[in-house]
């Protein structure tokens, strides 16, 4: 029979061994994610940063939970939904919108953790101080490719010889970024003696208008330039071109697997697992502040040669030879 004294000292003994426990027993981590397209469009990149962190040892629901909120192409509820997620008061936000993203997001916090696999032009768009120490709350992986635009545009005329007149798909909702890369472009054009026509969107809901302005432009080709929202829409972007039979060029891989004709870009893959190991290092407790921007380490060119002959194209066969990757 236990006597009071001895099961006052049991009940004392379990309390401070559950106490104990709960104190070993590490806090999860709360994650959010900010994207301006659809979830489904986003899904893929999802899985590849959770991939990305599984591969650091934080496991989804073990060492983290994370929130999310979808833009659906509405850029402009951007800075209502990062508020949503900021009254959470997660560890880190990540975003793969772009500028305008980040932007809105640090329009409400400069405490909070930002991280990116897609910023553009962070320095211009006051986002950070410098590449090598951002020295506020954003870092990230940078999309930013120099002469990315005209190097697309030279290969869309090494591509397709004899075709003059190139539209240029172009978001203005991304902001200067976008607007910078159309500059390029333009430039680029007088150089090789052809035509750029920007054509601009600021929504999901505004390429069917801006395919029908492509054909009333006569374009013969169109390039898609780097943009969050264009690579999401690109399967949408890439059977709006099949439909009008216009040989497409885009920034990623991932268009030309959909069905696209060439791309020369960034390896997206790479940099949403790589912003996965920027997140894990926030939460070992570096500082955002601190962390040197990384740029891409890769470029793929990629062509889908069973949409050029759909199309009746035939492509150089230098081109093919330089194509990191050939789809048939």
């Amino acid at each position: 029979m236990i006597r009071r004294r001895e099961f006052i000292t049991l009940l004392g003994g379990t309390l401070v061994t559950q106490a104990a426990m709960a104190q070993s027993t590490p806090k999860r981590v709360l994650l959010g994610y900010l994207s301006g397209t659809f979830e489904t469009e986003a899904k893929p990149f999802i899985g590849i940063f959770l991939e990305g962190l599984r591969r650091q040892g934080y496991i989804e629901g073990r060492e983290f939970d994370i929130v999310y909120r979808f833009a659906e192409g509405q850029y402009e509820q951007l800075r209502t939904l990062a508020q949503q997620l900021v009254d959470l008061n997660p560890d880190v936000i990540i975003t793969p919108t772009g500028d305008v993203a980040a932007l809105a997001i640090r329009a409400v916090t400069q405490q909070i953790p930002i991280v990116s696999p897609t910023l553009t032009d962070p320095v211009r768009s006051g986002l950070i101080a410098s590449f090598n120490r951002p020295g506020g709350n954003v870092t990230r992986i940078s999309t930013l490719v120099e002469q990315l635009p005209q190097k697309q545009l030279e290969l869309a005329v090494e591509a397709l010889p004899g075709k003059a007149s190139f539209g240029v798909l172009v978001n203005l909702g991304a902001g200067e970024p976008a607007i910078e890369q159309q500059r390029q472009i333009e430039a680029a054009s007088a150089t090789l003696k052809v035509s750029a026509i920007p054509v601009a969107v600021r929504a999901p809901e505004h390429l069917d208008a801006a395919f029908r302005t492509l054909a009333e432009v006569r374009a013969e080709a169109v390039i898609v330039l780097q943009d969050g929202m264009l690579v999401t829409q690109r399967r949408r972007i890439v059977a709006l071109a099949s439909k009008a039979r216009l040989p497409d060029i885009h920034s990623v891989r991932d268009a030309v697997i959909a069905g696209g004709l060439l791309c020369y870009g960034i390896n997206l893959r790479e940099s949403f697992l790589r912003s996965a190991a920027l997140v894990a290092k926030i939460l070992k407790g570096d500082s955002a502040a601190n962390l040197p921007v990384e740029f891409p380490t890769k470029l793929d060119l990629v062509v889908n040669t069973k949409t050029a002959k759909t199309l009746g194209i035939e492509i150089p066969p230098t081109l093919l030879a330089r194509a990191d990757e050939v789809i048939e």
